[in-house]
């Protein structure tokens, strides 16, 4: 199993996360399941346009947006995804 690590650029984005990963199977290896989120699968490259300091909209659809929700003590434990005006709340597990 190879693991790529990825990084925003953006100096917003790298407000709100330090990285991300991918794991490749490499030949002769066992299947393995893993969870993404979101699911990288949909687009493998996927620009965001900063409409704030915490909201953001795909370059190539900005009907989908992520913005990043702070709780009480500053911090971003939550995020709100819209696609075509249905907003889904989404908040990390501990």
């Amino acid at each position: 199993m190879t693991i790529k690590i990825y990084r925003p650029q953006n100096p917003i984005l790298k407000k709100y996360i330090e990285s991300f990963y991918i794991l490749e199977q490499t030949t002769g290896e066992p299947s393995a399941t893993y969870f993404t989120f979101p699911s990288i699968y949909n687009s493998t490259e996927m620009e965001l346009i900063p409409e704030s300091e915490i909201r953001f909209f795909r370059a190539d659809n900005n009907d989908r947006t992520i913005e990043f929700i702070p709780d009480t003590a500053g911090v971003y434990n939550s995020i709100i995804l819209t696609k075509g005006g249905v907003k889904e709340v989404i908040r990390r597990s501990k």
